[in-house]
Order: structure tokens, then sequence, then C-alpha cells
């Protein structure tokens, strides 16, 4: 499908999750929504109060811009809406007393993403006591995905510690384990709602997780964070199929492909072992190592007949690494 540009326009950069600012330029296209920063003069004081609009035409021709982030949109409907800063500030004292107030939000949203980088848990309870997060899963799911000052690799050990229940103080009983477990449990799937998992492949939903989150280094956390998520993916998918999708008939083989995805994008990432086969000799292996473990699987091979894969059965596996 060929790309058509839909909208252009100004908007607002939310700074520490607080504090907004109309240094941001908006293109929106059919599949892509690309945001960039004006880079000259002319541009920045001529798009800076342009209302949005779909004609190309109305940017300079010697505009320019620094792109910062590429977000594929893949089957998403997307409604762009936007503001003027200062246009709704109040005047005289209830005015200052609001900036005041925001001002000293966005401070202490700056000092817990300081904490968040030592102690993620320290600064999360942080932000809950000044009533800056709910606590409920979902209010901090959606300020770990939210907030871009957070270190992608520190979200990643935040929720795997925690889905073990490894978050928790010295000596912790065991009901106070399995509380901790299922909060962040719940805290990964709210977070997991607000990735594009719906209608595209299972490599694209791991790509766009992988956007906002870095997996953790302990085996069993990365075991549990992927789970999860090919779980979620195949809820998603298999509730509302699509066409262009490929969706296996069992969760474990969705679990699986998930696995062996992330497996073949190290292989073929990794300096090391790349030097030892070609990508292709390690892509092939992969797929045979998989098919035979789906064979394997009592609980898939009974869902077959010969306890062989059909035609139509057979994953599509690629890498999500480009």
């Amino acid at each position: 499908m060929r790309r058509r540009l839909l909208l252009h326009g100004p908007a607002y950069r939310i700074y520490s999750g607080i504090r907004a600012r109309p240094d941001t330029y908006l293109f929106l296209f059919s599949d892509l929504l690309v945001v960039t920063t004006h880079t000259s003069v002319r541009a920045d004081a001529a798009l800076a109060m342009a209302p949005p609009s779909p004609d190309a035409n109305i940017v300079p021709a010697d505009s320019r811009f620094r792109v910062h982030i590429v977000i594929p949109l893949a089957r998403s409907t997307t409604t762009l809406t936007t503001t003027r800063e200062g246009a709704s500030k109040r005047a005289g004292e209830d005015g200052d007393g609001e900036e005041r107030r925001l001002e000293r939000q966005e401070e202490r949203i700056r000092r817990a993403c300081l904490v968040f980088e030592k102690n993620p848990s320290e600064a999360v309870v942080y932000l809950i006591n000044r009533e800056i997060v709910e606590p409920v899963p979902d209010s901090v799911a959606g300020f770990l995905h939210r907030c871009t000052a957070l270190s992608r690799r520190q979200i990643g050990g935040f929720l795997g510690a925690g889905i073990l229940g490894e978050n928790l103080h010295e000596n912790p009983t065991p009901d106070e384990v399995e509380q901790e477990k299922l909060f962040h449990r719940q805290i990964w799937a709210a977070f997991l709602d607000r990735c594009s998992l719906q209608g595209v492949p299972l490599d694209e939903a791991l790509r766009s997780v992988l956007f906002y989150v870095r997996l953790p280094n302990s085996p069993l956390s990365i075991s549990v964070l992927l789970e999860i998520a090919a779980l979620q993916w195949f809820a998603k998918n298999q509730a509302a199929p699509d066409a262009g999708v490929y969706v296996p008939d069992a969760q474990d083989v969705a679990v699986k492909l998930a696995f062996a995805i992330m497996t073949l994008n190290t292989e073929l990432h990794n300096p090391l072992l790349r030097a030892d086969a070609p990508p292709d000799a390690a892509f092939r292996e992969l797929v045979l190592k998989f098919r035979a473990s789906v064979v394997d699987d009592p609980a898939v091979a009974a869902k077959r007949k010969g306890n062989v894969l059909r035609k139509r059965d057979q994953p599509r596996v690629v890498t999500i690494m480009e």
C-alpha cells in the first residue's frame, strides 16, 4: 500500500511527564507517525503557530527537521488533537498557584526518574506516596509506558524482579510474595495493552514491546515476561483474526514461537555466533529445532494427526531486528 500523508502540524512535547512545550512537529502518514523538531529558524517561526493540515505545500521548501522517533501504526486508528499552551490558563493568583503546583510536581517526577535509575521500586513507592501515581497496576503501567525519561533497562529489571517476587524487603511472608508477583503481572499485562499487539504478526508485536522496555538479564524473568506477552498477543489475535496474520492453533505454540523469534534475534546479532555460521544456516537450524519442539510437545501433537505439522500450521519465523 502506498504511503500517504494524512496530517502534519505542531504539537506539545511532554517533559518529565508534566510540562508541555510547543517545540515538536508531527507528520502523520497512513502507516507511520514521525516525531520531529525544527532545526531552522524560518521553519520554527512559520510552523509553530500553523494549524494541523493535510497539505504538504504549506511547509517552507527550505525547512529542516530533526527526526526523533518513527512509530509504526500498523492497523491502529489514530486521532490527533492539538492544543495551545496557555490558552486556558487562569489569570491572577489562581494561574500562578497552578504553575507553582506543576513545577513542584515536575521536580518530584524528575527526582523519581533519578531514583528509578538506581532503585526502581523505591521510585514507584515515592510516586505513589506523593499521589502522582495511583497504587493500581494500570496507573503504574501508564507511567512506565509514558515517561520517556525512564531507562528501558531499569523498566525491564523492575518488572522482571517484581514478577518473581524479588522487589520485597527481607524475609517476606509467602502471601506477600504472591501478592507482589500478582501485582507486577498485572502491571506487565496493562503495559502490554498499551503496545501494538492486535492485528500484527508476533515478531512485529515483540518489536513494539521492546521499543519501550529492554528484557532483564535473568533467564527466568525473561521466560515469564515473554510467556505473558505471547499469551496476550495470542488472546487478542485469536479473538479478532486477521487474514494476513498467522495465529497458531494453540497458545503454547505461540509461546514457543515467541521464544524462537527472540533466540533467532540473539543468534543473528551475536558477533561470536555469527562468525561460526552464516545467518541463513542459523535460521534454518533454529526453524528445525522449533518445529521439532512443537511436534514433540504431547499437548500440541494430540491436536494434530500423524504427529506432523500440516503446511498451513507451519509458523513464519522472522527476526525482530532488521
